[in-house]
Protein backbone atom coordinates (compact mmCIF):
# COMPACT_ATOMS: atom_id res chain seq x y z
CA UNK A 1 0.00 0.00 0.00
CA UNK A 2 0.88 3.32 -0.58
CA UNK A 3 0.35 5.95 2.39
CA UNK A 4 0.82 9.61 1.50
CA UNK A 5 0.54 11.90 4.40
CA UNK A 6 0.53 15.33 3.43
CA UNK A 7 0.24 19.20 4.84
CA UNK A 8 -1.71 21.60 2.84
CA UNK A 9 -1.07 25.81 2.93
CA UNK A 10 -2.88 28.02 0.69
CA UNK A 11 -1.96 31.81 -0.37
CA UNK A 12 -3.69 34.37 -2.75
CA UNK A 13 -1.20 36.38 -4.77
CA UNK A 14 -1.43 38.53 -8.17
CA UNK A 15 -4.76 37.01 -8.56
CA UNK A 16 -3.14 33.55 -8.22
CA UNK A 17 -3.82 30.69 -5.90
CA UNK A 18 -0.30 29.24 -4.80
CA UNK A 19 -0.77 25.54 -3.29
CA UNK A 20 2.39 24.14 -0.83
CA UNK A 21 2.08 20.25 -0.58
CA UNK A 22 4.10 19.30 2.24
CA UNK A 23 4.46 15.14 1.62
CA UNK A 24 6.39 12.22 3.51
CA UNK A 25 8.14 10.33 1.18
CA UNK A 26 10.67 7.88 1.03
CA UNK A 27 14.09 9.83 0.03
CA UNK A 28 12.12 12.55 -1.42
CA UNK A 29 12.05 10.13 -4.64
CA UNK A 30 9.19 7.76 -4.56
CA UNK A 31 5.76 7.86 -2.52
CA UNK A 32 5.96 5.71 0.90
CA UNK A 33 5.50 1.88 0.65
CA UNK A 34 4.08 -0.37 3.79
CA UNK A 35 3.47 -3.94 3.30
CA UNK A 36 -1.07 -4.19 3.01
CA UNK A 37 -1.44 -5.82 6.83
CA UNK A 38 0.17 -2.75 8.22
CA UNK A 39 -2.83 -0.75 10.71
CA UNK A 40 -1.93 2.78 9.37
CA UNK A 41 -3.42 4.36 12.53
CA UNK A 42 -1.30 2.18 15.16
CA UNK A 43 1.98 1.07 12.93
CA UNK A 44 2.20 4.37 11.02
CA UNK A 45 0.59 7.47 12.16
CA UNK A 46 1.19 7.11 15.78
CA UNK A 47 4.86 5.94 16.11
CA UNK A 48 6.16 9.26 13.98
CA UNK A 49 4.01 11.56 15.31
CA UNK A 50 1.25 11.92 12.68
CA UNK A 51 -1.65 13.75 13.46
CA UNK A 52 -4.46 12.49 11.22
CA UNK A 53 -7.36 15.52 10.55
CA UNK A 54 -8.55 12.98 7.75
CA UNK A 55 -8.16 10.24 5.40
CA UNK A 56 -9.30 8.98 1.98
CA UNK A 57 -8.25 5.69 0.62
CA UNK A 58 -8.57 4.71 -3.16
CA UNK A 59 -7.89 1.76 -4.21
CA UNK A 60 -3.88 0.84 -2.53
CA UNK A 61 -3.53 4.63 -1.87
CA UNK A 62 -4.16 6.21 1.43
CA UNK A 63 -4.32 9.94 1.68
CA UNK A 64 -3.68 11.24 5.00
CA UNK A 65 -4.12 15.07 5.43
CA UNK A 66 -2.44 16.15 8.53
CA UNK A 67 -3.21 18.59 11.06
CA UNK A 68 -1.15 21.76 10.97
CA UNK A 69 -0.01 21.13 14.75
CA UNK A 70 1.73 17.66 13.54
CA UNK A 71 5.56 18.71 14.34
CA UNK A 72 7.76 18.43 10.84
CA UNK A 73 10.58 19.57 12.57
CA UNK A 74 11.51 16.39 14.03
CA UNK A 75 12.18 14.32 10.88
CA UNK A 76 14.27 14.92 7.72
CA UNK A 77 13.37 17.16 4.62
CA UNK A 78 14.05 16.11 0.64
CA UNK A 79 17.06 18.36 0.77
CA UNK A 80 18.84 16.95 4.14
CA UNK A 81 19.16 13.09 2.37
CA UNK A 82 21.47 11.99 0.16
CA UNK A 83 20.39 11.03 -3.54
CA UNK A 84 19.93 7.41 -3.05
CA UNK A 85 18.46 7.42 0.43
CA UNK A 86 14.87 5.62 1.21
CA UNK A 87 14.66 7.45 4.68
CA UNK A 88 11.19 9.18 5.40
CA UNK A 89 11.58 13.13 4.76
CA UNK A 90 9.21 15.61 3.77
CA UNK A 91 9.03 17.12 -0.21
CA UNK A 92 7.65 20.34 -0.14
CA UNK A 93 5.41 21.06 -3.87
CA UNK A 94 4.24 24.26 -4.79
CA UNK A 95 1.68 24.19 -7.42
CA UNK A 96 -0.17 27.67 -8.90
CA UNK A 97 -3.43 27.75 -10.21
CA UNK A 98 -4.71 30.65 -12.34
CA UNK A 99 -8.29 32.56 -12.00
CA UNK A 100 -9.97 29.11 -13.52
CA UNK A 101 -8.66 26.70 -11.16
CA UNK A 102 -6.62 25.29 -13.66
CA UNK A 103 -2.66 24.94 -13.16
CA UNK A 104 -0.58 28.05 -14.21
CA UNK A 105 2.55 26.15 -14.96
CA UNK A 106 2.08 22.06 -15.44
CA UNK A 107 2.61 19.88 -12.71
CA UNK A 108 5.64 18.06 -13.89
CA UNK A 109 5.07 14.59 -15.05
CA UNK A 110 6.87 12.83 -11.81
CA UNK A 111 5.98 10.10 -10.16
CA UNK A 112 4.26 12.52 -7.60
CA UNK A 113 2.01 13.69 -10.46
CA UNK A 114 -0.83 11.39 -9.64
CA UNK A 115 -0.90 12.02 -5.83
CA UNK A 116 -0.55 16.20 -6.07
CA UNK A 117 -3.60 15.75 -8.75
CA UNK A 118 -5.49 13.58 -6.32
CA UNK A 119 -4.74 15.72 -2.71
CA UNK A 120 -5.83 19.19 -5.46
CA UNK A 121 -8.93 17.03 -6.57
CA UNK A 122 -9.95 16.53 -2.88
CA UNK A 123 -9.26 19.77 -1.54
CA UNK A 124 -11.83 20.92 -4.35
CA UNK A 125 -14.39 19.05 -2.96
CA UNK A 126 -14.02 19.94 0.58
CA UNK A 127 -14.39 23.46 -0.37
CA UNK A 128 -17.39 23.16 -2.45
CA UNK A 129 -19.49 21.08 0.24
Amino acid sequence: MYIIPYLHKQVEKHGRIIHVIDMLTEGGQRLWTEADTVNIDTDVLEPNGLLAKEMETLGPHHYVSLDSSTDLTSMYTWSECPYDSDMLCWRTFYIIMNQNDEPWIQIPDIVFKPAIEQILLSLRHRLSK
